[in-house]
């Protein structure tokens, strides 16, 4: 099978793969769990990694040949920070692979399927009590079985379809114990059965995959070991895209977005729009409407999707760029967090031009096209898994507008701080929610010392290096809560603490948050010295202003603060609840 566009040839994985890199290398340690020969698969899925990070050096731990149980149990046992597991047929009972010398009889079919289904249970069972789920990425037999039966290729056989419904259930026991699987439709839309297995590759080398396939389920593991960052926002037209009509045309009861007026893709995108609030994702309005004419239509009360998810709603006869731009303002987001639906090119044009950064897509005008629509759209929305703080999201801009509407308004700022009543908890390991923390750092821009970008496996191999800090950190006030909003960790070194990360959520700015936490770092450490791995980007300019404002003084490892002349008049405006195992 012919690769597409998207997919790397193996000439060109292995010049990624094995290329140094270019600036500051960082080293990912990865443990390649599986019974067949490795061959290039490793260097695939490096590859993919270092396509998207050239930086990265990626070095692997491989088992032995025929050894997927023993190899299983080694790497749980060993601590690897993260491990790729790739399970085939052959894995789960020798004899179903071609490559096998042992004789075979129909009887023994059953006898093969019972053997294998057991096996892929036992693996699920190791894996899911080893509690090492969440840094196993993964995927389950997807080469064709092997046309062991005296059935067409037309017809099921019941061996067969006890062996799938053994792999599903090992699926949903994984899957609950963390692990990320490939999802088998990924790899049926982008390789078909029939492409993946290469028998002389298999007998000659005990590598089974095609190289088109397995480039394919390459690129899928290493976007499960490093997942792209997801938008925050999706702002949506009005006319022909939330609904179809023209609402100052046809009226309120003109537009529709129901199967029975042909406007059944309207429907399912009211009904997608539901699910990514439920995911956290902001969502707002723009329309070049009369503003009542919208209020009205958005009152109907048989829209698909609940009107009050979208704020702000901002409809008039400006350009939509001018919208777009206090949409923006109001979510406190950069134009490269959001996403802009319409089906006018020209409105989209007008939009990205003028906001670099916004990505904007056109909401098809043809029912047959919403799918490829929407699927456009989950990708550029898509997170490994919901936390807490994503159902806070919305509730905590709405909180960030009060605040901020009553601390332009106050004539006292201290004294409006201290009204608020907050309470700055800062939870440290084990207890720390590291996938929250590592998508704060990942997302934020302007409150960042560094811009580092890191992996999920170099999240876990910093969360358990010797010496290291993790902490998080989560606010709330009398104006409601704002879940998680920092995120902090670094060394403990010889006198001074190394912060190596610190990063604030736009959320909680002004409310001096972050003094309160370089505090409470001086008063948990014995040294009287902090050094800040500060590097300048190009957004974040907030943090240096706030290192100098607190006194720190650069030098060639970093920002140095040292206790003796650090926070001068500082005062606490909130509670502060240190790590428990901590007090």
């Amino acid at each position: 099978m012919p690769l597409s566009n998207d997919f790397l040839t193996l000439k060109d994985a292995l010049g990624f793969a094995r290329a140094k890199g270019a600036t500051s290398s960082r080293e990912l340690q990865l443990a390649l769990v599986c019974g067949f020969a490795p061959l290039y698969l490793p260097d695939l899925v490096a590859a993919y990694l270092r396509r998207k990070d050239a930086s990265l050096s990626v070095n692997w731990r491989v088992g032995s040949y025929g050894g997927f149980r023993g190899n299983l149990a080694k790497a749980l046992s060993s601590g690897d920070t993260s491990l790729v597991v790739a399970v085939e047929w052959s894995d789960l009972d020798p004899r179903l692979s071609l490559r096998n010398g042992s004789r075979l009889r129909v009887a023994q079919l059953e006898e093969i399927s019972r053997e294998a289904a057991s096996a892929i249970q036992d693996i699920a069972r190791v894996i899911s009590t080893s509690g090492a789920g969440s840094r196993l990425v993964g995927v389950l037999p997807s080469l064709p079985l092997p046309p062991f039966d005296h059935v067409g290729a037309h017809q099921n056989a019941e061996w067969k379809a006890a062996l799938r419904r053994a792999v599903a259930g090992a699926a949903s026991e994984l899957l609950r114990a963390g692990v990320r699987l490939v999802d088998p439709e990924f790899l049926d839309n982008h390789s078909p059965p029939s492409a993946r297995h290469d028998l002389e590759a298999e007998l000659a080398f005990g590598f089974p995959f095609s190289r088109s396939y397995a480039s394919v389920m390459a690129s899928a593991l290493a976007a499960l070991l490093a997942p792209a960052t997801a938008k925050k926002g999706l702002i949506v037209d009005l006319d022909n895209t939330l609904w179809k009509g023209i609402l100052g045309e046809d009226g309120i009861e003109g537009v529709h977005w129901l199967l029975e007026d042909g406007a059944q893709h309207h429907g399912a995108f009211q009904r997608f729009l539901g699910l990514l609030h439920d995911a956290g994702v902001l969502l707002a309005i723009v329309s070049k409407n009369e503003p009542a004419l919208v209020d009205a239509a958005l009152a109907r009360g048989d829209l698909l999707v609940d009107p009050s998810f979208f704020s702000p709603v901002m409809a008039g006869w400006e350009p939509k760029s001018t919208y777009v731009a206090e949409v923006l303002r109001r979510w406190n987001v950069g134009a490269d967090a959001v996403v802009f639906v319409d089906d006018s090119p020209f409105e989209l044009a007008e939009v990205t031009k003028a906001q670099p950064g916004v990505v904007g897509v056109q909401f098809p005008g043809r029912p047959g096209e919403i799918g490829a629509c929407l699927r456009q759209l989950r990708e550029l929305f898509a997170k490994p898994a919901l936390s807490p703080d994503d159902a806070l999201r919305a509730r905590s801009i709405e909180s960030g507008q009060a605040f901020a509407q009553s601390l332009a308004a106050t004539g006292d700022p201290a004294a409006f701080l201290r009204s608020l009543q907050g309470t700055i908890s800062i939870t440290g390991l084990p207890a720390s929610n590291a996938a929250r923390s590592l998508e704060l750092i990942n997302k934020t821009n302007q409150f960042n010392l560094n811009g580092i970008r890191l992996t999920e496996p170099e999240w876990r191999a910093l969360c358990t290096r010797q010496s290291t800090f993790v902490e998080r950190v989560t606010y709330e006030d009398r104006l409601g809560q704002l879940g998680t909003v920092a995120a902090l960790y670094g060394q403990h070194g010889h006198g001074a603490l190394v912060v190596e990360g610190f990063v604030l959520s736009c959320r909680a700015f002004s409310r001096r948050i972050e003094h309160h936490l370089v505090a409470s770092l001086f008063n948990r450490t014995a040294g009287d010295t902090i050094l800040f791995r500060f590097a300048t980007t190009s957004r974040n300019h907030l943090t240096g202003e706030f290192l100098e404002a607190i006194g720190a003084i650069p030098d060639d490892s970093g920002w140095r603060l040292d206790r003796a002349t650090s926070f001068r008049g500082f005062e606490e405006f909130h509670r502060v609840e240190l790590p428990k195992e901590e007090h």
